[in-house]
């Protein structure tokens, strides 16, 4: 069997966003914050042109849809986590479409799906930016 080269995905979201996420109070807030990981690691991927513009369409939708959140808050880690995959993963491409964080035997672990860059998803998908 050949050995394993590549970092999983998993492996690189806990290392840029490890500390962010094991800062939420319990596990339904260590979600929550590798949900924002998530989202930060698939804005981080597009060009910088479509990276803003994706950006400000979700922090307007996260706005509508959380009117009691500190957004600026959100807004400041969204910003941060993208920086930080950018800096220490710039050539990985890979979309992240599912992450499920878990405690098991007092370890935190997390479960993250991709695709491969340029993966199609059907035409206005759960995936779709526009």
């Amino acid at each position: 069997m050949a050995e394993r080269t590549r970092e999983k995905i998993s492996e690189m979201v806990a290392g840029f966003a490890g500390d962010f996420i094991r800062n939420g109070e319990d596990a339904c807030r260590k979600q929550v914050h590798l949900n924002l990981a998530s989202t930060a690691w698939n804005l981080a991927n597009l060009p910088k042109p479509e990276r803003k513009k994706a950006f400000r369409k979700y922090m307007d939708n996260f706005r509508r849809l959380n009117a009691e959140a500190d957004v600026a808050a959100v807004e400041y880690n969204l910003k941060l986590l993208i920086a930080q995959k950018l800096a220490q993963f710039p050539h990985e491409m890979a979309t992240i479409v599912s992450a499920k964080y878990m405690e098991c035997e007092g370890e935190d672990r997390l479960s993250i799906a991709s695709v491969p860059a340029g993966t199609p998803f059907p035409s206005g998908g759960a995936f779709s930016w526009n």
